[in-house]
């Protein structure tokens, strides 16, 4: 699995709130590939603070990993999920 990092500017009020600046340059300096055995299939994941979700092409099901990528559980779907996020609000 390929991860693509997109920094873009950050205006003024943001620099405010976080107490920093936002560096110019960003380098990759190891990456890990990550065998959740589906090969190029997962597509998209989204994070809770705890647990990765992870969306798998063509399969109406979503894994959930731990923070050292073990799947913990596979959660089926009525249909593929190309794209998750995590909305915190309880329903």
């Amino acid at each position: 699995m390929k991860i693509q990092v997109h920094i873009k500017n950050i205006n003024n009020k943001f620099k405010n709130i976080l107490k920093w600046k936002p560096m110019s340059e960003f380098q990759i300096k190891n990456i890990k590939e990550i065998d959740l055995g589906y090969g190029n299939l997962i597509n998209h994941f989204a994070f809770d603070g705890c647990s990765y979700y992870f969306t798998v092409t063509g399969e109406s099901k979503v894994l959930k990993t731990d923070k050292n990528f073990m799947v913990q559980d596979v959660y089926y779907t009525c249909r593929e999920y190309d794209c998750i996020c995590y909305d915190s609000k309880d329903c």
